[in-house]
């Protein structure tokens, strides 16, 4: 998984939809490690000890919140590049 962002980096902008983009791809990898962690946490509930019950919800938390972090980053990639875009194809029109 951690070389695909590296494989797709160098045709960043060849009309690669976002979800295949370096920064998507690292997106979907830590979103899929917090899924999992969020997992063995529901797993645990009913048979670990709380103790151990709430470190995997910290852990869920800081994982969900690096996910996030990295779709925001996307996100507003993504955002400046469209209006990048239109404004380059405004000033052609022009």
């Amino acid at each position: 998984m951690a070389s695909l962002p590296e494989i797709t980096s160098g045709v960043v902008g060849a009309g690669m939809s976002l979800d295949l983009q370096a920064d998507g791809l690292s997106m979907l990898a830590a979103l899929m490690l917090a899924q999992a962690q969020a997992c063995f946490f529901e797993a645990a509930t009913n048979t670990a000890s709380p103790k151990l019950v709430a470190k995997l919800a910290m852990g869920c938390s800081a994982l969900f919140q690096e996910a996030h972090g990295r779709c925001e980053k996307v996100t507003h990639t993504h955002t400046h590049t469209e209006r990048h875009t239109r404004s380059d194809l405004s000033d052609a029109a022009a």
